[in-house]
């Protein structure tokens, strides 16, 4: 009986020895996984654009453009909306503000004197002004260190 005991106990520490080097495997290629999944920073325009914010479905967005909902914030209340959307584009300022002055008027969207801001045709209710603003930034979720276009969408009521 002591002999029996004696290989059990060896057998069970043994066991618990060699099941360490296993373990530090398991983490290590848990980690090596888990930088490989979404938990790692994406390259930020792998995301597709389907033609249209998500946030606001009634605004087009360019061919190229990545919403981020984390950063947008959407309200409504009876006096009207008040959206603030934003986006990136690997795209040039003045190509955005080209894109928006030709597609919006087809969408009842006038140009104001202000070049990035558009207000609701006449007649069309609720009133509502549309401005674009811009900031460029080195983004380091892209893969080399490229320029992009933030562009922020502003909508509230006039």
């Amino acid at each position: 009986m002591r002999f029996r005991e004696a290989i059990g106990s060896f057998h069970c520490s043994r066991l618990k020895r060699s099941r360490l080097p296993i373990r530090a495997a398991l983490s290590a290629m848990l980690v090596i996984c888990l930088s490989f999944s979404g938990f790692a920073q994406p390259d930020l325009f792998s995301r597709q654009n389907t033609g249209f914010s998500q946030m606001m479905p009634n605004l087009p967005l360019m061919p190229g453009m990545v919403e981020e909902p984390e950063l947008s914030s959407v309200f409504s209340q009876p006096e009207g909306r008040i959206y603030e959307i934003w986006v990136y584009s690997d795209a040039e300022e003045d190509e955005v503000i080209t894109f928006y002055e030709e597609t919006l008027p087809q969408l009842g969207w006038q140009k104001t004197d202000q070049e990035t801001v558009f207000v609701t045709a006449q007649g069309v209710e609720p009133a509502e002004e549309l401005s674009l603003a811009f900031t460029n930034t080195t983004s380091t979720n892209l893969r080399s260190d490229d320029q992009i276009t933030v562009v922020i969408f502003r909508l509230s009521p006039l």
